[in-house]
């Protein structure tokens, strides 16, 4: 095999390379991650063992909010910044045409 992507023009050694790198670098975030989330369920759990079903979706919030498994909601998402196609090349690492 010579091309990742038959038809595309992405070298396999330099698609697998980057590939390789990005699983690197997103597994140990992917631990923390899981590690984060065993600790909520963990709490989660000792709430369910101590109150039982939530009766008082109010207090129950405010359990989620306090252990950090709810957050403030974010700004609106529906309306992306705009950006230029020279930032988007950047971004992508391209200098030539845009596709």
């Amino acid at each position: 095999m010579e091309e990742a992507l038959p038809g595309a023009g992405v070298d396999a050694d330099h698609f697998f390379a980057g590939f390789s790198s990005i699983v690197h670098d997103l597994v140990p975030k992917n631990r923390e991650l899981l590690a984060k989330r065993d600790a909520f369920q963990v709490k989660i759990d000792d709430w369910y063992r101590a109150n039982g079903a939530p009766g008082d979706l109010a207090a129950y919030e405010a359990f989620l909010r306090e252990i950090g498994y709810l957050l403030p909601e974010g700004p609106d998402f529906r309306s992306p910044p705009k950006m230029s196609i020279p930032r988007l090349r950047r971004l992508q690492g391209r200098s030539s045409s845009f596709p």
